[in-house]
């Protein structure tokens, strides 16, 4: 159970951030350059995973950072089952000790929110406020303790909005928890929607009995070639982790925000 006003309360005059990566069956050579460049920031990185990588049991494996890890799960499309229930199945073994969730593409119902909390996860993160001011968890009906995203890159970028931090300036201003979310192929290219040069395709592989993305038009060994070079998510990243660092900025994991934010059994 969380004290739910006294966080509000904080919110109102304090910002924490929390920087995550949807992993989305992305390459092991995005999900590595993602994680690279976090750990090199010295920035806590909460990664939502959606099968299994080398890279993150190399960095999350150990028992003191195996709760960082959230779960990712694709209700739609078969990517981790046939039906819900198969989905459901996947998280609880994919990642054991995780107890954080969210759902591509935001996709959540009651139902699903229920099915969550039965399953023994403590809190998601599933709901979107884009540059929402005054961000806080939220209580949910089914048990939950909701984290919503404050910001995200595939937004940003449909959005039409400048790769320069100016282009949310007003909004970082104000106080509040503000989760920023990136993915690993549009993090390690330095999208900025507007890569031509390659494409994306995620499939399904029946051998390893999971999804896979690959590059569709680039050799893969050769990805750094097609690194956009104006202006993009990786640039806007770096640009805002200097600016909220200049400003002794907090930033946290997720699960240590929700950890801090328990109320105390006395």
């Amino acid at each position: 159970m969380l004290d739910y006003k006294r966080i509000a309360e904080y919110f109102m005059k304090n910002s924490v951030y929390v920087f995550t990566t949807d992993i989305d069956f992305a390459p092991e050579w995005a999900i590595e350059e993602t994680l690279t460049f976090f750990k090199k920031q010295n920035i806590p990185l909460t990664p939502f995973i959606t099968h299994p990588s080398e890279t993150i049991n190399r960095e999350y494996g150990s028992k003191e950072k195996q709760r960082y890890v959230c779960l990712h799960p694709w209700i739609e499309g078969r990517m981790q089952g046939e039906t819900f229930f198969d989905v459901m199945k996947t998280m609880c073994i994919l990642w054991p000790p995780g107890i954080g969730i969210r759902t591509h593409g935001f996709h959540y119902t009651s139902k699903i929110k229920n099915m969550f909390y039965k399953n023994s996860f403590e809190y998601d993160s599933s709901p979107c406020l884009f540059l929402q001011p005054y961000c806080t968890p939220l209580r949910d009906c089914s048990g939950l303790t909701l984290f919503p995203v404050w910001w995200e890159d595939d937004i940003h970028i449909s959005k039409g909005l400048s790769f320069e931090k100016e282009a949310i300036d007003k909004e970082l201003a104000i106080p509040g928890l503000k989760i920023i979310n990136t993915h690993p192929i549009l993090f390690a290219m330095n999208s900025a929607g507007n890569n031509s040069s390659f494409g994306i395709k995620t499939y399904r592989d029946e051998e390893a009995k999971w999804c896979k993305t690959v590059m569709r038009s680039i050799d893969e060994n050769k990805w750094r070639d097609y690194i956009y070079k104006g202006n993009g998510v990786r640039s806007f990243i770096t640009q805002l982790i200097q600016f909220l660092k200049q400003n002794n900025a907090t930033f946290a994991y997720l699960d240590d925000v929700y950890k801090s934010t328990k109320v105390k059994n006395k």
